[in-house]
C-alpha cells in the first residue's frame, strides 16, 4: 500500500512539474515576443534618428548656403 501512495505522489509531483514546465515555456516565448517587439522598434528608432541627422545636415548646409550670400551682400554694401 505505502508503494502505491508513494507512486501516486510520485504521479502527482510529476504533473505538477510539467504544467510548471509548460507554464515557463510558455511565458519564455512571450518574453521572447516582446523582446523581438522591442528590438523592432529600436531599429526604427535608430532608423528615424539617422533620418533626422540627415536632414539636421542638410537644413545647417542650406543655412550655411544662406548666410554666405547675405554675408557678401551685406560686405558690399558697407564697405570698410
Amino acid at each position: 500500500m505505502d508503494q502505491m501512495v508513494e507512486l501516486e505522489f510520485f504521479k502527482m509531483e510529476y504533473a505538477n512539474a510539467r504544467l510548471e514546465c509548460n507554464a515557463a515555456d510558455e511565458h519564455a516565448n512571450i518574453l521572447a515576443s516582446e523582446v523581438i517587439g522591442l528590438e523592432e522598434k529600436a531599429c526604427r528608432l535608430r532608423s528615424n534618428e539617422l533620418k533626422l541627422e540627415r536632414q539636421l545636415e542638410n537644413s545647417q548646409a542650406e543655412i550655411s548656403s544662406f548666410k554666405k550670400p547675405a554675408a557678401n551682400q551685406h560686405a558690399d554694401q558697407h564697405p570698410s
